[in-house]
């Protein structure tokens, strides 16, 4: 990615559509947010609207009013149930020893993203370690002699036709994506920190369709894996015990979320189809939410136990993050007692600061690591110079 030049970050969610656009500071050598969109694209679906058709008026929305050259710096998420990240362990073996070089890395990059289905894509990559002649372990290999250079990576990889999807949405609106990120990952990016990395935490992200999770262990990444179940779920479960056609039982919810204090013999009322006006206790509605949303957090944590996963501390985020009582529900169901919700505690932005705009945040830093020196680069001169000198003294 190329400095003075714009950034888009598009976080494409089931019930919301949200696009940042950043602009480099070179003084601050960072990126900073300079105009934002966001729009309901759940209000769609339930007036009979396509959700397709509101997600691209927003794309269109953005080309025409953002006004800059961000042709080549689009970034976008994806999140679904048939991504599967996983860690994998590749080798080289050289005929005698034999000094690392950039080229070697690529050679064993090369080796991941050939690994794969046909009908798969690597989306995200990212190295964990190096071990060299099966005993030494390094971040960084260049310009260590070795026999052997094996490579732990992290990767995510997902169906090339939800990328497909991605990509037609984008050129409605004469837009191409420079990278799609999991959105899981790129919120932990950002509400994570570096220390709750190493100790080992996990980001649960509970949006209006999926709920994804990112688990980190000894500042690397462990796990990520998203399911199809969410808020929508929810809703759908209230719908049918209060006998309710889904907008009104969405609406309904809406109310209940936006309520700071649970008090049980607090009403909420709405008006039916039929013109008449009804009542729900929020005590009825918090015993609705809580029964569902145990049984979530139940089944998360048996992917927990199964892939014998501990982690120090939870940090939530999404739609249902700033509920009262589900820091305590998340505590006990997981006996962890650090549990918080995610703040953007960078963003100066009051406006932005709010966890719902996390996974743009997390790409845009995802973007800020590409364009930095990297030590590859450095180490790659130092290879240069040494190779120079050995050929001088030949």
């Amino acid at each position: 990615m190329e400095k003075n030049k714009y950034f888009l970050s598009c976080d494409i969610g089931s019930e919301y559509i949200k696009l940042i656009l950043f602009e480099y500071d070179n003084s601050a050598k960072g990126f900073k947010p300079v105009k934002h969109i966001i729009r309901k694209v759940i209000e769609s679906d339930l007036n009979n609207r396509h959700p397709e058709r509101c997600i691209e008026e927003t794309f269109k929305e953005a080309a025409n009013d953002l006004q800059t050259d961000i042709k080549d710096n689009i970034f976008v998420n994806i999140n679904n149930q048939n991504i599967i990240s996983q860690t994998v362990l590749n080798k080289i073996d050289f005929d005698r020893p034999f000094v690392i070089n950039e080229n070697t890395l690529k050679d064993l990059n090369e080796i991941v993203f050939n690994s794969v289905d046909k009908h798969e894509e690597i989306i995200y990559l990212r190295t964990n370690k190096y071990i060299i002649d099966k005993k030494t372990t390094v971040s960084n290999p260049l310009l260590i002699e070795a026999k052997t250079l094996e490579v732990e990576n992290f990767l995510v990889k997902t169906d090339t036709r939800y990328l497909d999807d991605i990509e037609n949405i984008l050129e409605s609106a004469s837009l191409s994506a420079t990278s799609i990120i999991p959105g899981v990952i790129a919120q932990g990016e950002i509400l994570l920190s570096t220390a709750e990395k190493n100790l080992g935490a996990a980001l649960l992200d509970i949006g209006y369709s999926t709920t994804d999770v990112v688990i980190y262990e000894g500042g690397n990444i462990n796990l990520a894996f998203t399911l199809n179940i969410g808020i929508g779920d929810f809703i759908e479960s209230i719908s049918q015990i209060l006998h309710l056609k889904y907008k009104d039982a969405y609406y309904i919810y809406k109310e209940y979320a936006n309520l700071s204090e649970k008090n049980s013999e607090t009403p909420i009322s709405f008006i039916d189809i039929y013109g008449a006006k009804k009542v729900v206790l929020v005590g009825f509605l918090n015993k609705i939410i809580e029964d569902l949303l145990g049984q979530l957090l139940i089944k998360v944590r048996s992917i927990f136990t199964n892939k014998n996963i501990k982690c120090n501390a939870i940090t939530l985020s999404g739609g249902i993050s700033n509920l009262v009582g589900i820091r305590g529900l998340v505590s006990n169901i997981f006996s962890i007692s650090k549990v918080k919700i995610g703040k953007l505690n960078e963003c100066k932005s009051v406006e932005l600061s709010d966890n719902k705009w996390a996974t743009c945040f997390g790409m845009m830093h995802i973007a800020t690591d590409e364009i930095k020196p990297k030590p590859t680069d450095i180490y790659n001169i130092f290879y240069k110079i040494k190779t120079f000198i050995e050929n001088l003294l030949k």
